[in-house]
């Protein structure tokens, strides 16, 4: 927060959450649990907040580039 120079917690928690929802979209749905499984609680419900699994939808996602990485995180409102 302070590296960002942002006063506000929320602000921090909505980047966090958008970050955390961007690499879950990038993942497989057995990643996605995975990674899961080593996030304390209050973070998990973050990262799964609003995720609906469907069986045979495939999840992973690549990006060519850190900017085409970017660019998908910066849809999601901070």
């Amino acid at each position: 927060m302070n590296e960002l120079k942002w006063e506000s917690k929320d602000r921090a928690d909505q980047a966090l959450r958008a970050t955390l929802h961007t690499l879950r979209d990038r993942l497989t749905i057995e990643e996605i649990v995975q990674l899961a499984a080593q996030l304390p609680l209050p973070i998990k419900g973050m990262y799964y907040d609003g995720w609906i699994p469907r069986i045979g939808q495939c999840y992973l996602k690549t990006w060519n580039s850190q900017e085409e990485f970017m660019n998908n995180f910066s849809m999601v409102q901070i």
